[in-house]
Order: C-alpha cells, then structure tokens, then sequence
C-alpha cells in the first residue's frame, strides 16, 4: 500500500473569480444543537464523540446552510433549565422573522425522552418545546438510541422515493429524522470519529446527498442519502445489527425543504487525472472531512468549502 499526505490550502484557488455567498432568499434559520455524551444515568457509557458531532452539525450549518454564526446556538451537557433556556432564546429569534428552525440532539436517548444531564426531558414537553418556536418549518435530528420513538406516532420506515424539485418557495410543517426506530440502539464507530448517523448527516449536508446535483441539498435527499449509506455499515456493526434511520414528515406547500445550499457555498476542484486511491480530505480541526475514490486516468470534480486541508491518498490493497 502506498500512503501520501500532504497539506495545502485550497481557499486561494477555490475563490479565485467566485463571487461571495448570498443570502438564502427566505428568512434566516435558527439552529439549536445540543449534545449530551454524560446521562443523568450514571451506569450507561459517557460518548466519545457526542462534542465532536455537534460541532460538526453546527459547522456544516453555518458554511452550507448559510445560518449566521449569531444564530447557531450550541449546548452541551445541559440540564432540563438549561435546555428550555435554549428553547426560548430560539423561539425569540424566530419570533420576529419566521424561517426554518433546526434542531440536532446527540447523546442518550430511550423511547421516553433525552437522556440530559440531571434528568429525563420526556417525550411530550420535548415536543411542545420543537413546537413552542414560531418557524415556518421545523427539521428535528434525533441521534440517540431507541430516538425513532421521540420523532411521533406513525413514523414511516425508510424507503427509496422521488427526490422533487427544489423550489424556493418553502413549505410549511414539520419534519423529525432519527438515527434509529423506536427499538434499536445507536452506534458510534472510531474509524468514522464519530456517531454513524451523524456522520452521514453530516457527509449529506457538505454534498454526498445532492442526489440531482442542482445544487441544494433537500431534506428528501437527506434522508435518501442517510438511509442507504447506514445501511451499507450493518455488516460491520456488532452482532451485525442494522441501524435504521426513520423518517416523517408533515410539510405543506410548493416546493421542498432545502437545508444546504452548495451552489453558494462551495467551489469546485478539479483532481489531476493520474492521481487514484481513497481520497481523504481533512480540515485543520479535524471537524470537516471529504472522503472519494478516484480511479487513475480519469478526472474527478469535487466540490469543497474553502479552506486549508490534509490530504490524504491511499492506493494499493
């Protein structure tokens, strides 16, 4: 096996000529990420990489979801006071000026609620705070083992689907996607630094998920994305235990729900054509990695955030 990593910084290369990034047409999104890797049930495991994705999540959101920094609102290890504090500070953010709110929650879960730090946010005042925020549209990421159960009866399993045409036109309602139905338990895995579902969430949100490449990533395309990427780890889970993401939506309206917006967000590199192996980009901190298979001899296009990468390519067995 040949392994070769090397350093540059693409942000030169990668704005040269490009316009900066414009605003979303629709009113900005308010995004409440909360991580919990401690329980108030002190006999379960404290998570390894619960800070690391959350952190993720609230980065992918700020670079291609163009939320503004002042309205990412990251939590970690909160108790129940803590945790409606956060509620309340993004239903006053959306108050005057409703768009999307998003909400991402990583840590313990059981199908009664969220595992927080000095209690049980069960399952309905969890709901009430999602529907306490006065957002056109509401998106729930639930990271959590038995999380399927929080998101709401009839939750429908995953399935392949059309992927719609993006329109700008948001629609109105809610949406919850869990890493997990209501009876399964959720993994973390080392080679990934991270949970499987968020990882891939994440993966989507940077690109992987623009299924029609149109340059937006919907919330459809999301799901799509996450669902069959879990599916091809069961193998290597334990007991080989297939993690299922579950997904419901109830939206109104024209239109789809767009959550990440490469076209204004992102600039293409173009890979030499001799280059091949498993390709590795990684970010400084360690927060935003790529990931390709690029052949010998033929060219490859990706397209990246801007900024200073680790690149690693491994060819060989």
């Amino acid at each position: 096996m040949t392994v070769t990593t090397t350093k540059f910084c693409l942000l030169a290369a990668l704005l040269a000529g490009r316009p900066a990034a414009a605003a979303p047409a629709e009113p900005p999104a308010v995004v409440l990420a909360v991580a919990n890797a401690e329980s108030y049930d002190h006999d379960l495991p404290v998570l390894r990489y619960a800070h690391d994705d959350v952190a993720r999540f609230a980065r992918v959101m700020a670079q291609t979801g163009l939320v503004p920094a002042a309205r990412v609102i990251t939590v970690t290890e909160p108790g129940a006071a803590q945790l409606r504090a956060a509620f309340a500070r993004a239903a006053a953010m959306t108050a005057a000026n409703p768009g999307k709110f998003i909400f991402y929650y990583t840590g313990h879960s059981d199908a009664n609620g969220l595992h927080l730090s000095d209690a049980n946010l069960r399952k309905p005042e969890l709901l009430a705070l999602i529907g306490s925020v006065p957002a056109q549209s509401r998106v729930a990421f639930f990271d959590g083992c038995y999380s399927g159960a929080l998101a709401a009866k009839g939750v429908k399993p995953g399935a392949d689907f059309v992927v719609p045409k993006a329109e700008l036109d948001q629609p109105s309602g809610s949406v919850f996607l869990a890493a997990t139905s209501g009876s399964d338990v959720a993994f973390e895995l080392e080679e990934l630094q991270g949970s499987l579902f968020s990882h891939h969430v994440v993966d989507g949100l940077y690109g992987a998920a623009d299924l029609n490449h149109d340059g937006l990533v919907t919330i459809d395309e999301l799901y799509q994305h996450v669902y069959k990427a879990m599916q091809a780890y069961a193998a290597s889970l334990p007991a080989a235990r297939a993690q299922k993401p579950e997904y419901r939506v109830d939206l109104q309206g024209r239109g789809a729900l767009v959550l990440s917006y490469l076209d204004r967000s992102t600039a293409p590199l173009s890979l030499a054509r001799e280059l091949a192996g498993e390709l590795t980009f990684a970010s400084a901190d360690g927060l935003q990695v790529y990931r390709a298979r690029k052949q010998g001899g033929e060219p490859l296009k990706l397209l990246l955030v801007p900024g200073e990468y680790a690149v690693t390519a491994r060819d060989g067995d």
